[in-house]
């Protein structure tokens, strides 16, 4: 299926956007372990359009350009989710 004009210049729109930043955007995925979110993150990255940051319980191949937060490492990472936990609890956000 082709892609609707309306959205390739929409996108196209959004690239020139983040080529025209000064500093590169960064952006965390939580979903770190799905390999469509892997593709994306390192499409991303050589494309030079922001830095990706995948949140993984696994280890995985990291490519190029992104980084890897594994968040039984990272204490700080255990206390945000309980925090962001907390605040959206009403909202129907579980913990895995």
């Amino acid at each position: 299926m082709p892609v609707p004009q309306s959205a390739a210049e929409f996108m196209a729109a959004q690239v020139a956007r983040l080529r025209d930043c000064r500093v590169r955007k960064r952006i965390v995925f939580p979903e770190g372990g799905d390999s469509r979110v892997q593709a994306a993150a390192e499409r991303l990255a050589h494309d030079g359009l922001l830095d990706p940051i995948l949140i993984s319980q696994n280890p995985i191949a990291v490519p190029a350009g992104v980084t890897l937060i594994q968040p039984d490492r990272w204490p700080k990472v255990a206390t945000y989710d309980a925090m962001y936990h907390e605040s959206r609890r009403a909202q129907g956000v579980t913990i895995i």
